[in-house]
């Protein structure tokens, strides 16, 4: 008996908390950064799932486009205004990938160049050229890294706003990252770059290995997210690949993956590799 009337007070007490608000989950304080080179639809149905089933009355969202450019949203304009919130974003958005898009098309299509040169050289064997060429992919190689938004500095700073919420708020940060692909010779040309000595190990080197790393120091990084309270969540999306008959494209954004794969892990976020990104929401 007594254990029912203690049961049924507990009972009582959680549901007064529940009708004054006082029960309710964490506030929420959520930050969507985009760093995009392709506007698309899938991005488009992301936003709108987001927006229309994934917040809460007490959520507050910011959201960093590829431009870099910050939208903040506080409570009382998510409940007024969702609609024309959807739209301003998805218009941000497909605007500033596009600005995003125009430095990553001309890196692309200098090594897209270069690979050609390489494919319609009749003497590969010819070490001077090819040497040559492959001092210039390397070159773009090293651009395609400086031009991505996000960063240690970054997130050091996307840290120190978290810092000043509330304590037992909710901190969230969802990454969309777009992969980063870049062109190769055919496997029938890198059989003939391997066959020439001169040139074997530098053509391995350039246009398979993964020698370039992000520079970041993870352990500042989780020391600082977790002071803010941070949960990080990666969403990696595949681009739509085009096959060409002339040459392979290989990925040229695996370190990226490997760095925010472990800042997900560490707090305890959620990373997926997807063509549909709305699934983080979905699924979780």
């Amino acid at each position: 008996m007594k254990k029912n009337l203690k049961f049924c007070l507990i009972s009582i007490i959680l549901l007064f908390f529940v009708m004054n608000g006082k029960l309710v989950c964490k506030a929420r304080n959520i930050m969507l950064v985009f760093d995009l080179k392709d506007y698309k639809v899938e991005i488009k149905r992301a936003v709108e799932y987001f927006f229309n089933h994934e917040l809460t009355p007490d959520d507050q969202v910011i959201v960093i486009t590829p431009a870099r450019k910050l939208y903040s949203f506080s409570k009382n304009t998510l409940q007024r205004s969702k609609k024309q919130i959807i739209s301003q974003i998805n218009d941000a958005l497909r605007k500033h990938a596009m600005i995003n898009a125009s430095d990553y098309r001309t890196i692309y299509d200098q090594m897209k160049d270069i690979v050609r040169l390489i494919e319609d050289d009749q003497n590969l064997g010819y070490s001077t050229r090819i040497n040559s060429y492959l001092k210039d992919y390397e070159a773009n190689r090293k651009q395609l890294y400086s031009i991505r938004m996000v960063s240690q500095s970054m997130l050091l700073e996307l840290s120190e706003i978290y810092k000043k919420t509330d304590e037992n708020s909710d901190n969230q940060i969802y990454i969309f990252f777009e992969k980063v692909l870049r062109p190769i010779p055919s496997k029938d040309t890198m059989e003939k770059l391997r066959a020439n000595y001169d040139v074997s190990f530098k053509a391995v080197e350039v246009f398979l290995e993964e020698k370039f790393k992000m520079k970041m120091e993870l352990d500042k990084v989780l020391k600082e997210f977790k002071k803010a309270n941070i949960k990080f969540n990666l969403i990696y999306i595949n681009p739509k690949v085009h096959k060409h008959y002339k040459f392979q494209r290989v990925e040229n954004s695996g370190d990226f993956y490997d760095a925010m794969s472990e800042l997900v892990e560490e707090t305890g976020g959620v990373k997926i590799t997807t063509s549909q990104p709305k699934a983080i929401f979905e699924n979780n």
